[in-house]
Order: structure tokens, then C-alpha cells, then sequence
């Protein structure tokens, strides 16, 4: 089989087991979560620098997003509501920055919204 087929087939499979393969994820972690957390603490201390890097990383960040933030503190308005839903987790910083909000406040948002359309 070549890589493109190899590809398709793949690809073809996870949309048909998308929830079995998410299940299975959730399952695998749920049972291995000490052995998960063992070694990614390995590996925090075998690599201070990644740790750091993205600590300041995100601190820079966050202070970037704080000086765009213009509507910080106001309420949500339906519009910003339907442009979280419409958007995906990947944009949070661009979604963030158009609705002048930060990228903290925009992932909580999110987080609530899909949690009560979910419970409705």
C-alpha cells in the first residue's frame, strides 16, 4: 500500500472511530495517569529549559493580550458569543485580539458556552 492510500485509509478511519479512538485515549490515561504524570515530570527535569521557555513564553504573551484587551471586564455580547462557537480552539489568540478580550477570558467563554449547549 502506498503512502497516499495509507493516508486515505487512515484519515477514512478515525472520522468513522472518532468517539472509540477518543475512548480509548481517555481510558488509556485514565488507568496510566501515575505513569503519565511520572514521566512527564522525568521529563520537566531532565529539560528546565522547555518548561521555562514556555513559561515565559506564555507570560509574554498574556502581557501582549493585555494591552489589546480592550473590552476586558465588560459583558459578553450575543455576537462574541456566536463568533467563540463559530471559531475553533486554534484561534484563541486571533479571536482574542478581534473581540479585544484575553485569551484567558476567551477559552473560559468558550469552556461555558459548549458546557451549557451541551447541557440543553
Amino acid at each position: 500500500m502506498n503512502r497516499e492510500r495509507k493516508s486515505e485509509y487512515d484519515r477514512a478511519y478515525y472520522l468513522d472511530n472518532r468517539e472509540k479512538i477518543a475512548e480509548r485515549k481517555a481510558e488509556y490515561r485514565r488507568n496510566n495517569r501515575e505513569k503519565i504524570a511520572e514521566y512527564n515530570a522525568e521529563y520537566r527535569r531532565n529539560n528546565p529549559s522547555v518548561e521555562r521557555r514556555s513559561r515565559e513564553t506564555q507570560r509574554l504573551r498574556n502581557a501582549a493580550m493585555a494591552a489589546v484587551a480592550t473590552r476586558s471586564g465588560q459583558p459578553w455580547t450575543p455576537h462574541e458569543d456566536a463568533r467563540l462557537l463559530a471559531s475553533s480552539p486554534f484561534d484563541t489568540v486571533i479571536v482574542a485580539a478581534e473581540l479585544g478580550r484575553t485569551i484567558a477570558s476567551v477559552n473560559t467563554r468558550r469552556r461555558r458556552l459548549r458546557k451549557r449547549l451541551g447541557a440543553e
